[in-house]
């Protein structure tokens, strides 16, 4: 068999949906746990008949009446979705979370150790297996900054979109006022400071991306994109 990827329609086993959403930005992932049941492939790839389980995903995003959508057959890995499309190419959706932690007009931010970049970020990590957003951001506030989050402290203010030729990652930001604990760098392997900073005097060496993000934040977008585009072989 050559040419195109055939398959029947998958029979889903479990359906979770999972919303997201603030002022007039509203985010929706619904996810469906399948079993397949008939898969054939026109060429050699990472889809094959093998595949005894996977997860069929729907990602919507809609911003004032435009957006993205998105829908492909996946397997489900840490914190990654590995897509797999019709013409057999492999992309990633990862999904992640950022905190912007308010303390009397400055924000938190770590400090990376040199083999990291060296710069500052923002306290968060990717979501992983059946995780949800906020709870993903209070599992890693602990675990890099040693400070407690509550749920109802937490609103969803910015959404980030990355897109390289392999990967489409998503970016949940989050913002608070209100924490517990004794704010340490707590993760001496990645961080080497946890430090307090002026939105209007952020450093330097502030991560290109955050610097990106908080831009948008402080204009009121709801919405940013990120391109990177596949380098052009000279000649070409």
């Amino acid at each position: 068999m050559t040419g195109r990827a055939n398959y029947r329609r998958p029979e889903v086993l479990y359906r979770q949906k999972y919303i997201l959403s603030g002022n007039n930005l509203t985010f929706v992932l619904i996810f469906y746990y399948t079993k397949l049941v008939g898969f054939a492939a026109g060429q050699a790839g990472s889809c094959r008949p093998s595949f005894r389980s996977s997860l069929y995903s729907s990602v919507s995003f809609n911003e004032a009446g435009g957006g993205l959508y998105a829908k492909a057959a996946a397997v489900l890995g840490r914190g990654k979705f590995h897509l797999c499309i019709a013409d057999m190419a492999t992309i990633q959706i990862v999904l992640k979370t950022r905190l912007i932690l308010y303390n009397r007009g400055s924000i938190l931010l770590l400090r990376q150790t040199k083999p990291n970049g060296g710069n500052y970020t923002l306290v968060g990590g990717n979501i992983e297996r059946f995780e949800y957003a906020k709870a993903c951001l209070i599992r890693v506030a602990e675990e890099e900054a040693g400070i407690t989050l509550r749920e109802k402290d937490l609103q969803l203010v910015h959404v980030l979109q990355k897109n390289t030729p392999t990967e489409q990652r998503f970016v949940f930001y989050f913002k608070a006022y209100r924490w517990e604990g004794k704010l340490q760098a707590k993760e001496k392997n990645k961080f080497t400071e946890a430090e307090w900073f002026h939105l209007d005097e952020l450093p330097r060496n502030l991560t290109a991306t955050v610097r990106h993000v908080l831009e948008e934040y402080r204009k009121g977008s709801l919405y940013s994109e990120i391109k990177k585009t596949p380098a052009v072989p000279p000649g070409k």
